[in-house]
């Protein structure tokens, strides 16, 4: 498998008005490139944390954030994103890491680090949910068998050497 090339698409900045937009032409290129997926890292700010969801309801693909709790660009953005790649037929992909550690560019608080914070002082009860992909035909499995399934569906693809 190649990389073929990478951008950013949400990023915060108020230099330029309409900065979603512009995820929209870098999707849009990548379609006229005959770029066959687009996998992009966003954020877990971009869902989960909509205040109108249903209270109990297991949070999935269909949980956007609020555009007054997450920055309105990502999340608009991640939208476009979506949509283009499903009118032009272009695989598009989103990654939404939970946490992310390390050294931090920026001198406030990052998302991953609060939610740390927020979670190690706090005593709620919180829970995991897989009804969704249970009744779906998934089962737990272990580690080592489920990376070896992966691995062998990624060579089976032609994405694995």
């Amino acid at each position: 498998m190649e990389l073929l090339g990478s951008f950013r698409v949400a990023v915060k900045l108020q230099l330029v008005k309409g900065l979603p937009g512009a995820s929209t032409y870098k999707i849009r290129a990548c379609y006229e490139a005959k770029v066959r997926r687009v996998i992009y890292i966003s954020s877990v700010s971009a869902v989960g944390m909509n205040s109108k969801w249903p209270n109990g309801r297991a949070k999935d693909e269909n949980c956007w954030s609020d555009n007054e709790y997450c920055n309105a660009t990502a999340t608009e953005a991640e939208s476009m994103a979506f949509e283009y790649g499903k009118q032009n037929r272009l695989d598009v992909v989103a990654v939404n890491p939970g946490y992310v550690f390390g050294p931090v560019m920026q001198p406030i608080l990052n998302f991953s680090t609060m939610l740390l914070l927020n979670f190690v002082e706090s005593q709620h009860n919180y829970s995991t949910i897989s009804e969704k992909l249970q009744k779906l035909g998934w089962t737990y499995r272990s580690l080592e068998e489920a990376l070896m399934d992966s691995i062998e569906s990624y060579k089976e693809a032609v994405l694995l050497d």
